[in-house]
């Protein structure tokens, strides 16, 4: 392999902020943190995972959120492979995201009956995030995660399921070209970062925030809404 790939994608439309009544419904007052993909969000996944079946992908690893591992899974049943649950992928755990604390994810074993692709890594890179973090220590923990899944698979290519912050910091800790503004991270949209001979630290972009290949598209100015809600500004990014 000439060159490694390692495809960043944000999970698909999740249900609490497309669907107005499931933060009440009993599966959203049971886990308010932890909200599922809609059915939009299913067929994003589906098809982020058609748009990747001509890279070689060897390895998906996801966050360990719902969202998060249902792309993943999507995407694994069309290359037919694995799913790897890695912490360090992990949505920001800041406190205004989760008031009531962090919440509490289940294991492989728990998930097993939904999405039997999932697996718990036999050594994960990194750690269950320490909470509340800052902007600032999640920035640090998504730059070891991408540096240690970038050492672990230096010759192979791999795809990362994350979340609109954890995609963004993740994106700018591989590479370090400077650009004007923030990344806006849509649901689903495919983000490339290549790594040309044997330097870890050169690292260019590939794709960027790519979703011409969905059939039904975030807005960029939904996405760039959320990130406002989320607190989220260049100098927090």
């Amino acid at each position: 392999m000439d060159s490694q790939r390692i495809f960043l994608a944000r999970h698909g439309e999740r249900a609490d902020l497309a669907e107005a009544g499931w933060s009440s419904s009993p599966e959203g007052r049971l886990d308010p943190y932890d909200p599922p993909l809609t059915a939009r969000g299913f067929q994003q996944a589906h098809e982020l995972g058609l748009r990747l079946q001509e890279e070689n992908i060897t390895q998906i690893y996801s966050s360990p959120f719902i969202r998060t591992l249902q792309t993943a899974h999507q995407v694994a049943e069309v290359l037919d492979l694995s799913v790897l649950i890695e912490q360090g992928l992990c949505e920001g755990m800041l406190s205004r995201l989760f008031p009531a604390g962090p919440p509490c994810f289940k294991t492989a074993k728990q998930l097993a009956s939904k999405l039997p692709r999932a697996r718990a890594p036999a050594q994960p890179v990194t750690s269950v995030p320490a909470f509340p973090e800052t902007y600032s220590t999640a920035r640090r923990r998504c730059n070891a995660t991408a540096q240690a899944l970038a050492r672990k698979h230096p010759n192979e290519n791999i795809l990362l399921v994350a979340h609109g912050l954890s995609v963004e910091y993740l994106a700018l800790s591989l590479v370090h070209q400077k650009r004007k503004g923030s990344l806006d991270i849509p649901y689903c949209c495919l983000t490339e970062c290549i790594r040309d001979g044997p330097d870890q630290d050169s690292w260019q972009f590939g794709v960027l925030m790519q979703q011409d290949f969905l059939t039904q598209k975030e807005p960029l100015e939904e996405a760039q809404r959320q990130r406002r809600m989320w607190g989220l500004d260049d100098s927090t990014a």
